[in-house]
């Protein structure tokens, strides 16, 4: 979630545009919503040092694949994955 946030990360406005078009700044995240505000400020850290990278949609793709496949392989046994048993 906080990769695809930062994907959709405007540094100009320094908000988060949703798919409808509808930006998001850190405040009006955290608003009215309990227990989230630390989690909008560590996104929104993200997102900017992400920006200030300069980071593309390809550098994003391969980011995203890496988290997926790292989280899978270290879901099953390492035997299974050297083959050896």
């Amino acid at each position: 979630m906080v990769l695809r946030a930062a994907r959709r990360y405007d540094p100009e406005t320094d908000t988060v545009v949703f798919g409808d078009g509808s930006p998001f700044s850190p405040s009006s995240l955290a608003l009215g919503h309990c227990g989230l505000s630390e989690f909008v400020d560590a996104m929104f850290h993200f997102s900017r040092g992400m920006a200030s990278l300069g980071v593309d949609n390809a550098e994003y793709a391969l980011l995203i694949s890496l988290c997926i496949f790292s989280c899978k392989s270290l879901a099953s046994p390492l035997h299974l994955l050297v083959g050896t048993s």
